[in-house]
């Protein structure tokens, strides 16, 4: 454990320059009507981005008693669904990411209920469970760094740090986490709901916010051990959102190279559209 923290704490010593850049970059009006459903109301909870090329996406259906994932794939350099997936599992699916293990493609997000971790698993052409992980912290929101070596998750106000290889091997007892540290003043705010989590370069990425248009938006940077490196107040999607209608919320939060991506939920509960925006990037 000694080891960890020092590797952490040097590389947060070196520090990066990071600038607040808002873009849009995408209209994500693909997540459309099928002959039985209409998808297009739920508000997508988590991303990630795979490669340059595709990028993942998690809603939740009729107030958490489905999971609902889209596979985007890019062709003229706008996105397309090219999957769609349904399955019966009581998650809010807050937060997403994903790893590689023995050539098969891994989601993890929220567990049901908020509580823990859910490992979904790619087979036979669509998700399936994999395992459920516990951790006794309450509720919360997870999700793995860059190089998938940690999991972070926010609960009570505060960030947790755990190993993953930890969680993936637990048995019946939940993982100690490594470390943890109490949210910024502004981020433990009631309007300050927590909507995405990053970890890059051992620098953890949170994004705070309500769904009103008078709401602030956050996004603050902090180093291994809770340190503030940087903060912005975030404003992506809110002229859209003016004309939309009554909604600007921001969910999720994913890396693409060097790039800090968004999503951007305006209009009205029930017909919610869907932005992708960057808001920040890395020198």
């Amino acid at each position: 454990m000694k080891i960890i923290f020092i590797f952490l704490l040097v590389t947060s010593l070196f520090g990066s320059d990071f600038v607040h850049k808002e873009k849009f970059i995408y209209h994500l009006k693909n997540i459309h009507k099928t002959k039985k459903k209409n998808y297009a109301k739920n508000v997508i909870q988590g991303i990630s981005f795979i490669n340059k090329d595709k990028f993942i996406t998690t809603q939740t259906i009729a107030r958490n008693h489905s999971l609902l994932i889209n596979i985007f794939s890019f062709k003229n350099n706008k996105p397309r669904v090219e999957f769609t997936q349904e399955i019966a599992y009581d998650s809010h699916a807050q937060d997403l990411s994903f790893y590689m293990l023995d050539e098969k493609l891994h989601l993890i997000t929220t567990g049901k209920k908020w509580q823990g971790v859910v490992d979904l698993v790619w087979v036979k052409n669509k998700f399936h469970l994999y395992k459920e992980h516990k951790l006794e912290i309450g509720k919360n929101t997870p999700s793995l760094c860059e190089n998938k070596f940690y999991l972070i998750t926010k609960a009570n106000n505060s960030i947790y740090i755990y190993r993953f290889e930890d969680i993936k091997n637990q048995k019946k007892v939940s993982p100690r986490a490594l470390f943890s540290f109490v949210l910024a003043k502004k981020q433990r705010e009631k309007s300050q709901w927590l909507q995405g989590l990053a970890m890059k370069d051992n620098y953890i990425y949170a994004l705070s916010g309500d769904n009103t248009l008078k709401g602030k938006k956050y996004l603050y940077i902090y180093d291994s051990f809770g340190k503030v490196e940087a903060h912005f107040e975030l404003f992506a999607g809110k002229s859209r959102a003016e004309k939309d209608g009554k909604k600007w919320e921001m969910e999720g939060l994913t890396f693409l190279n060097n790039k800090l991506y968004t999503t951007v939920m305006t209009g009205f509960n029930g017909k919610n559209k869907k932005y992708l925006y960057q808001i920040l990037y890395i020198k």
